[in-house]
């Protein structure tokens, strides 16, 4: 800012270390030795003497010295001095103000930095003003200025007493600088002050937890507040006792049993400890959501800070007093939420489409993402986890919802020791909780006219201490008026959680009273039996698909849709089991499976049906290359098999064998074949062990040596798999091995890709590598082929990174270095993966070989792969098909049968409404039935 050159900046809301700090300007802690006795100023030199300030001692004069050359200062970048008077020319310098806007202090070792301004990021006419604290921290926040027509003002400060006559006046920059460092710095020394003690945003206390561990960030804040107390602010004393009241002292134990991440929500700000949701339980959950909900208090009291500094949030603000006011009605500002689910009511719905499909405006996808939109958006004091279900032709909602149990409550506050009136304040938590998702599910539909909420404390799995039933006009005309003009936000209801009850006037209601007034564990009342009905396992759920799903998903009944429940002879556990069983015996492993494939094949003669093509061989392991070509098709449509071509229904419609690994894999069916195929083609259920079976001796083939049969396999379970990608990868790592074997060239692939990869990257190859690709006897051609069909079907994270790793090789053995740069960085966009570090070291030869310089991002890889031709995935055609199938399967009140398309959609949307869905499509409201119960 002085002498025209622009501060470094910084990001209101963060506490980043920023441009412009210690360090990054000339000076920092090492500059020239000199004598700070007084000197005296040249007659060029200009002097603008400062008024006294609050503390300043008797006698003592300061100013500011421009236009002079002092001694131990010269050819140093110095705008001006800040002196002390002893008479007109004889000065003491204190301090130089450098040309890049800090204020460095002078004396016998040198130059210390000590305070300088950061403008925030995108307004270069405000910004923080910061000190080098003595107080434990590197840096510290002591308020904001203001610039308007080269003048400088305080808009906000620590101690603004101390300022004096210059508080609220306009000043030039170097004179600025010297008043706040002689109000911030000199004077504070003084007087045996700590410089920083009293400043510091409360988003920086934040900032200094990022990167720890949750127990030690827990003590940083808690040491900062109990040890040195006089330094420090009322802020960190509260925030230290809340901690320590809350049971942040068990944390530590807790994280070496479970892995526990601290995160701050973008949406609402508020803290999210991550942990196993399964794995934590009992008092260990207890504890953690406490602590996570006394961080939440803090994190309200940053808002609240900085509705009084000009959003500003210095910890300095707020007293002690102040912090248990605003912390306990925080846990009763509903009003304000209330407020906020009309005015997202009256928004239109962002995700009433995705990725090409739309739902019914006023229809369940509609209702559920309209309340997920606000349910996730709320900064609430304790976490919510919730559940929602609707069914808006019936005109019923229900919400499963966490409360908090008393312990996550402060222990102390405005009246002292409080731990008496916990469970009464749980109570009415509840009861407002409860009004307040009721009014969220109103409003998510004009079609809901009956909304239950279970409450259950502390997790969704624990007792439900809660169930109200509220009626819309009711609701509407008594209950949310009660909370829209704050009656229901009453200090004195917080004591008595009955009235809040009768201020509700639920149509029904199951709850129970202990005699501290918290709730006891009770029966939610009976589930509307409409919602009950769609809650039947998918295997069990008979009911007919409307016509457009019919079409899509090429089925008649939601239990058509089911791949999960496995109800053959053998299982696929079994399966698995003698494979590693048999581990160190290959052979017997193969008569094993062999012989779990005649009993498949007896099981479905038994029933009638025609027999499996498994790629099971009466002769055993073995077969030739002329098998291999027999069912040599990859290309086109790879779910018709000869087998079942001419197997029809008694509609006339074609019936293919199906397996899907997941159930996401059952909504692309219409990647199989041909688009048209919806009405003429239906699918009959594939047994898991009979797809493993065929798989896993496809594998033992390929390791005999006896490829040409691990192909007839492999393809086989491409035939019976269309929309799962493992049988393609396993095509491909078997064309390979064959290559290397010195093995006879297979059939070729078919289809479009038989072509190879003629259009992919025509400038990049060299002939050699344009003959490989043209050549379908080149091994690697043929990996890289099928690798490519793969990525039309792949859908799963982890699928698609490892087709990616295998792509990259083949392109690199290809001489195509583009494409391999560019699969590589696709499999290192997936960190955590089992084949991760392998890829590392792999790309790490390939740039050394390439001349490279660096790994493509995932945006670089993947402009890279549309520009080579090479599909990205998971393709668009694959996200349609499961985004108009998810939606299609919700609105028609099929939720079961969606829970995966939630969970694959909400990866591909801003946000985790989406996701969060998966759950409430999977488990509604009720307790959770497993899909194969």
């Amino acid at each position: 800012m002085t002498g025209g050159r622009r501060p470094g900046s910084q990001r209101r809301g963060t506490g980043r270390q920023w441009p412009g700090a210690p360090g990054a300007a000339d000076g920092g802690r090492e500059g020239p030795t000199m004598d700070t006795q007084a000197m005296t100023l040249p007659g060029t030199a200009v002097t603008a003497k400062l008024a006294p300030l609050p503390g300043q001692r008797d006698g003592e004069r300061f100013a500011v010295v421009t236009n002079a050359e002092l001694p131990g200062f010269r050819g140093r970048d110095v705008e001006g001095y800040i002196v002390a008077l002893h008479d007109r020319r004889e000065v003491d310098v204190l301090a130089v103000v450098g040309a890049d806007g800090h204020v460095r202090r002078a004396d016998a070792d040198g130059l210390h930095d000590d305070l300088w301004l950061v403008h925030w990021n995108g307004d270069e006419h405000a910004g923080a003003i910061l000190v080098e604290t003595e107080t434990g921290d590197r840096q510290r926040t002591m308020g904001e200025y203001l610039t308007r027509d080269g003048l400088c003002r305080v808009l906000g400060v620590v101690s603004p007493e101390s300022f004096g006559p210059y508080r609220e006046r306009w000043l030039s920059p170097l004179p600025f600088l010297a008043v706040l460092w002689l109000a911030l710095c000199r004077i504070p020394r003084e007087q045996g002050r700590k410089v920083g003690a009293g400043g510091g945003r409360i988003v920086e206390l934040f900032g200094d937890m990022a990167g720890q561990s949750l127990p030690d960030a827990l003590d940083t804040v808690i040491w900062k507040g109990a040890t040195a107390a006089g330094d420090r602010t009322a802020f960190e004393r509260f925030a230290a006792r809340q901690l320590v009241e809350a049971g942040a002292a068990q944390v530590r134990g807790i994280a070496a049993e479970h892995d526990l991440e601290l995160v701050r929500l973008a949406t609402t700000g508020m803290f999210w400890i991550r942990f196993d949701d399964d794995a934590l339980e009992g008092l260990q959950r207890d504890v953690v959501l406490a602590v996570e909900a006394a961080l939440n208090r803090l994190a309200f009291l940053d808002v609240v800070a900085g509705e009084h500094d000009n959003k500003l949030g210095l910890m300095a603000t707020m007293d002690e007093s102040s912090c248990y006011a605003a912390t306990e009605s925080f846990a009763r500002r509903f009003a304000g939420h209330a407020r906020f689910v009309d005015e997202q009511a009256r928004l239109d719905n962002r995700l009433l489409g995705v990725e090409g499909a739309s739902g019914v405006r006023g229809g369940n996808w509609d209702a559920m993402t309209r309340f997920g939109a606000v349910a996730e958006r709320m900064a609430l004091p304790f976490r919510l986890d919730y559940r929602f279900d609707v069914d808006t032709a019936a005109g019923v909602a229900a919400v499963r919802c966490t409360v908090p149990t008393a312990m996550m409550f402060p222990a102390t506050g405005t009246a002292g020791d409080v731990r008496h009136l916990r469970p009464a304040a749980a109570s009415a938590y509840a009861f407002r909780l409860a009004a307040l998702m009721a009014h969220a599910a109103f409003r998510s539909s004009l079609n809901v006219t009956g909304v239950q909420v279970d409450c259950h404390a502390g997790s969704l799995a624990d007792a439900c201490v809660l169930s109200l039933r509220f009626r819309r006009t009711p609701f509407l005309m008594e209950a949310l008026p009660a909370m829209l003009d704050g009656r229901l936000d009453s200090p004195r209801l917080d004591a008595d959680p009955l009235a809040i009850y009768r201020l509700l006037g639920p149509a029904r209601y199951s709850a129970r009273f202990a005699a501290d007034r918290g709730l006891t564990a009770v029966e939610p009342l009976p589930l509307d039996s409409r919602l009950a009905a769609r809650r039947l396992p998918l295997w069990r759920d008979e009911r007919p698909l409307p016509a457009p799903l019919r079409t899509l998903l090429r089925a008649d009944r939601a239990c058509e849709l089911d791949v999960m429940h496995d109800d053959a002879v053998v299982r696929g556990s079994e399966v698995t089991a003698i494979v590693r069983e048999n581990e160190d015996s290959p052979l017997t492993a193969a008569i094993e499976l062999e012989a779990t494939l005649l009993r498949l094949e007896d099981e479905r003669r038994g029933n009638g049906g025609p027999p499996d093509d498994g790629g099971h061989d009466s002769r055993g392991s073995g077969g030739d290359d002329g098998d291999a070509d027999r069912d040599g098709r990859a290309g086109g449509d790879i779910g018709a098999s000869d087998d079942f071509d001419g197997l029809f229904d008694d509609d006339g419609r074609i019936v293919k064998p199906l397996y899907c690994e997941r159930p996401l894999m059952r909504l692309m069916v219409g990647l199989d074949g041909e688009p048209g195929d919806g009405d003429a083609v239906r699918y009959r259920k594939v047994p898991d062990a009979l797809f493993d079976a065929t798989l896993l001796l496809s594998r033992i083939d390929a390791q005999a040596g006896n490829h040409a049969r691990a192909v007839e396999r492999q393809r086989a379970c491409a035939a019976m798999a269309p929309t799962t990608a493992q049988p393609l990868i396993d095509l491909s790592m078997t064309f390979v091995e064959q290559g290397e074997a010195g093995g006879e060239p297979f059939g070729g692939l078919g289809g479009d890709d038989s072509r190879g990869d003629g259009a992919g990257e025509p400038a990049a190859r060299g002939g050699d590598a344009a003959a490989a690709m043209a050549d379908e006897s080149s091994p690697f051609s043929k990996a890289a082929a099928t690798l490519r069909r793969a990525l039309a079907i792949a859908v799963m994270p982890v699928d698609i990174a490892f087709i990616y790793y295998r792509l990259a090789f083949a392109y690199w053995q290809l001489e195509m270095p583009q494409a391999a740069l560019a699969c590589y960085g696709k499999t290192l966009a997936v960190p955590g993966t089992p084949f991760y570090d392998h890829a590392v070291v792999e790309v790490s030869e390939l740039l050394a070989q390439a001349g490279g310089d660096h790994v493509p991002t995932d945006a670089e890889a993947t402009a890279t792969l549309r520009l080579l031709g090479i599909p990205v995935a998971p393709s668009a055609r694959a996200r349609n098909l499961i985004a108009e199938a998810t939606i299609g399967l919700v609105d028609a009140g099929f939720p079961r049968a969606a829970d995966e398309g939630a969970w694959f959609l909400g990866r591909l949307v801003d946000g985790d409404v989406v996701s969060a869905m998966s759950p409430s499509l999977r488990w509604g409201t009720g307790d959770p039935v497993g899909p194969t119960q």
